[in-house]
């Protein structure tokens, strides 16, 4: 675990978000790293404050096309996280 940079999270409900980002030379700011943080919960938030989706339910689990936004949601906060800048 040498190369790799591990950070936390734990929302006030306690769900526990874990991050874990390669070493490079470039420098990851704390702001930035907490501002992934917000948006992966926000997204997370959103996705499981929707009625209609069934957490539990193994046919429409997080793979489900019911999940698509989060799913399009934490892949867009990934790009803007390996290019340096974040979604608002």
């Amino acid at each position: 675990m040498d190369d790799i940079a591990a950070y936390g999270y734990i929302t006030p409900l306690k769900m526990k978000i874990v991050l874990a980002l390669p070493l490079t030379d470039s420098v990851v700011r704390d702001a930035e790293v907490i501002m992934t943080f917000k948006a992966l919960h926000l997204a997370y938030y959103h996705a499981s404050s929707n009625p209609f989706i069934r957490l539990h339910d193994t046919p429409a689990g997080v793979g489900s096309a019911k999940w698509k936004r989060f799913r399009q949601k934490v892949d867009e906060i990934s790009r803007a996280a390996s290019g340096g800048n974040l979604p608002s």
